[in-house]
Order: C-alpha cells, then structure tokens, then sequence
C-alpha cells in the first residue's frame, strides 16, 4: 500500500471515528426531540378541543418532556403550552371536574415558575388558580408581589394582575394596591383601554364599582362605562 492511501485510510478512520463520537453524543438528544415533537402534536389536539387535559396522552407527554430536560431539553416550555392550553378550557369545565383541573393547573405553574422564574405570565396565572382554589391571603399577595418584579410594565400582566386583585382587594396590602391603581390608569391609556373595558364587562357588579374607583377621574369612570357599552354593541366583547 502506497504513503498516499495509507494516509487517505487513517484520513477516513478519523472521520468515522470522530462521526461515531457524534452520533452516540447526538442521538439521545435527537431522540429526547422526537418525543418533544409528538408532545407538541398532543399540545396542539389540546387547543384544538380534541383532548381534555388529565387524558393518559397528556402526561406522558409531560413526560416525554420532563424526561427530555436530562438531556438539555428546556421542558419548562412545555409546562407554560400546556398552562395556557388548561387555562383556555378552564371556563368550559364542567363544575364537578374543577377542582381536578385547577389542581392541574397549580400543578403546572409551579412547575413553570421553578424552571423558568422570569416567565412573567406564570406568576399571575398561578395567582388566579390559587385565587380559585381559596389560598390563603399571603400567598396570593407574594405571588402578585413576584408578577409586579418580573414585569412591571408588560400589559399583559397589567390585565391579569389587576383582575386577581379586583377579586382580593380587602386582603392586599397597601403597597400592592398603589401598584394595581397604577395598572388600572395605565390601562385606560389610548392602546390598552379596550383591555380594560373587556375586564370590567367580565367582572361582577361590586368588582366594577371596585375598578371605577381606581380610575384617575370620576370622568374617566364614566367613559369606561361608555366605552364598554360600545364595544357591546358592536359585538366585540
């Protein structure tokens, strides 16, 4: 055998060498995504209304990504999917199934909340269920506390933040309530004020008359109500 293809073996040797390390480092991890692709396929029959949540396919796709995480697979994504897709169903459960579904709820958001602290809409969502399931005052005031530190300026968190406090406003503290009246003015800005407006059209007699309060004028009440009764009649609440 000639210098040239001595050297051209040992060339392709190393190769296939350095191609088997790849693929014993890669494989467990292309698998661990094979199983994040078929859970994201459950996630998406979730929204789709064609699986309820606690069906066998759900966890074992939380599983699948649980399991994945060991791996590096960042499964907090699939905790945060799988909260909006419980949230979404929640009105539409049935009044004996609620319990079992918000306890899968708090479930999930603890979850998320421990994996991913910055996820902002986490902390309020986990707010809401544990609102829902009767928790007590200090918790509920540390995870609206948490919500205002991670995003204190997401509109999103605005909305959600003040409807949990307009359902516990007796048992928060005085600082939480400066936050929440600050929520409140900044959401009757001219983008936000239709967010508003579908929060107050949603909230009980006493909640409103709690929401006109918080508003920076007596005038800028009457037009949330103006505003509201609009927006019905025109079919977008």
């Amino acid at each position: 055998m000639t210098q040239s293809k001595i050297v051209d073996a040992g060339f392709i040797a190393l190769l296939l060498l350095v191609a088997g390390g790849l693929i014993a480092l890669a494989g467990p991890r292309l698998y661990a995504h094979g199983h994040t692709i078929s859970a994201e396929h459950i996630l998406w029959n979730i929204n789709q209304g064609t699986l309820q949540p606690g069906s066998p396919q759900v966890d074992r796709a939380r599983t699948a990504f649980l399991e994945s995480s060991t791996l590096g697979v960042d499964s907090s994504y699939f905790l945060i999917r799988e909260g909006a897709s419980l949230i979404t169903q929640l009105n539409s459960v049935e009044e004996a199934h609620l319990p079992q579904s918000l306890s899968a709820l708090r479930k999930t958001y603890t979850s998320a909340v421990g994996l991913r602290p910055m996820y902002g809409p986490a902390w309020p969502r986990l707010a809401m269920v544990s609102l829902r399931q009767g928790a007590d005052p200090a918790e509920l005031n540390r995870l609206l506390t948490a919500a205002y530190i991670i995003g204190p300026q997401d509109y999103r968190l605005r909305v959600m933040r003040v409807w949990v406090a307009l359902r516990m406003w007796k048992d928060l503290s005085q600082d939480l309530r400066r936050h929440v009246r600050h929520d409140v003015q900044v959401l009757w800005g001219p983008r936000r004020r239709n967010d508003l407006a579908d929060l107050y059209f949603h909230s009980t007699f006493r909640q409103r008359v709690l929401l006109r309060s918080l508003m920076e004028s007596e005038g800028d009440a009457k037009n949330l109500g103006r505003l509201t009764q609009r927006l019905l009649d025109r079919g977008r609440l």
